[in-house]
């Protein structure tokens, strides 16, 4: 009779432990299907493992609700439904459906809107004390991922046609067309940029390239995908048959092998791309045959006739954007340096600076001249004096290396200018 008791009482204790047991496993779905991460945390262990299909290596307890949250996000209307379960002391078995419809972002992908039924198995250990300690689910990670993708475009091909896409947008010259493959916070590197910028940048660089390279093609050679990233390998070809970077047109066909890695957004969009290619080899085939020092020259006497027709925005064009010009001693802001360019020819319509001498040494130029004009119109707040003036000039000029102005001085004969202004005003 004693035995019987005890044995009774040993079953009803067991009975206690695998209602404990499902009650532990029913609350842990539960929060996971409700997105409540703090629940689904309360239930698991400090030190607590996870093996999932969908990670090489398990997730400890953090990882862990962010991999379920993420499935909330990506299928908001989730749930597990449990077929079948059993308990046997600290180990629970669960057989068990997942269903849900993938109606938000998952893994960096956009939402299939496409309905997900999944079986799975999961081995739970507990820790005797109502928590989880260790959980291994098995899925079948393909069947999963061919129900989320069922009647959805290849991604790889659909990152490589955006791509191409935009190499064709490219080689037309259609940089306004640039954000139908571009994102809103698209960012490009270019070895002709000094840091990662944004969209208006990279039309900026194509405008340049077709103005000096109307022939321009971008063959692809190699084209490899993933569906986020697109590394494409390729030579850029074209003749220089008009003015780049202020520079007059060499004649010369440059053909230049690149490296181009895109990364997409979850819109399918590019949102980040890195270029890469040899500056010094483009700049060898552009100027082969070319004398450099004719071409700075040549820089130097358009921009002193830009300067002569008022116009200031290609005199700086000429300029780094982030130069420092300097005149008669004193730094001037580009703006000042426009409205002083506007400021004498206003006062001097006819105004013509001649360089006299151009001395080049390396990255420095020194340019000896006179400026010459007959006075007008009002000038520094006087009225024309309609006297004629001729003053030397002095400058010298900085070059970086693509043959722009990093820092210049501008000097000339203030006080020859004064007195030739206040003689006697011509009849």
């Amino acid at each position: 009779m004693t035995l019987i008791f005890f044995a009774l009482i040993s079953l009803a204790n067991a009975h206690a432990q695998e209602k404990k047991a499902g009650k532990i496993m029913t609350d842990l779905y539960g929060a996971i299907d409700d997105g409540n991460a703090e629940k689904a945390s309360a239930l698991l262990t400090e030190n607590m493992k996870a093996s999932v299909p969908v990670s090489p290596v398990p997730f400890d307890k953090k990882g862990f609700i962010g991999m379920c949250m993420g499935f909330k996000s990506a299928f908001p209307d989730m749930h597990h439904e449990i077929v079948n379960w059993f308990a046997d002391e600290n180990k629970v078995a669960v057989q068990g459906i997942f269903r849900g419809t993938n109606t938000g972002p998952m893994m960096g992908n956009p939402p299939t809107h496409n309905k997900v039924i999944l079986p799975f198995n999961t081995l739970y250990e507990l820790d005797g004390n109502g928590k989880i300690k260790s959980i291994q689910v098995q899925f079948d990670n393909k069947a999963i991922e061919s129900q989320m993708m069922a009647g959805i475009p290849d991604a790889k091909k659909t990152a490589e046609k955006t791509v191409m896409d935009l190499f064709a947008a490219m080689d037309s010259g259609a940089t306004d067309s640039f954000s139908n493959y571009c994102s809103p916070d698209f960012t490009i590197s270019n070895p002709f940029l000094s840091a990662p910028s944004p969209l208006s940048a990279f039309q900026g660089i194509l405008k340049a390239q077709k103005t000096g390279f109307p022939d321009l093609k971008h063959k692809v050679v190699e084209m490899i995908s993933d569906g986020k990233f697109v590394t494409t390998r390729g030579i850029f070809i074209g003749t220089n048959t008009g003015p780049m970077m202020g520079n007059p047109p060499t004649g010369n066909k440059v053909e230049l092998p690149f490296l181009v890695l895109d990364e997409m957004d979850v819109n399918g969009k590019i949102k980040m791309r890195n270029v890469q290619f040899d500056s010094k080899s483009f700049e060898t085939q552009l100027m082969a045959g070319i004398n450099p020092n004719q071409v700075i020259e040549s820089n130097i006497r358009t921009m002193f006739e830009a300067a002569d027709n008022g116009d200031a925005d290609k005199f700086l064009s000429f300029w780094s954007e982030h130069s420092h010009p300097y005149i008669l001693g004193n730094e001037n802001t580009r703006e000042e340096f426009k409205n002083r360019i506007k400021m004498f020819k206003s006062g001097f319509p006819d105004i013509k600076r001649s360089a006299d001498e151009i001395i080049i040494t390396g990255n420095k130029v020194t340019v000896r001249g006179t400026l010459s004009g007959t006075n007008k119109g009002s000038f520094m707040g006087k009225p024309a004096t309609n006297n004629t003036i001729r003053i030397s000039m002095l400058g010298l000029f900085h070059l970086k290396p693509d043959g722009k102005i990093e820092n210049g001085w501008i000097e000339f004969d203030s006080a020859t200018l004064q007195n030739q202004l206040n003689k006697k005003a011509k009849k």
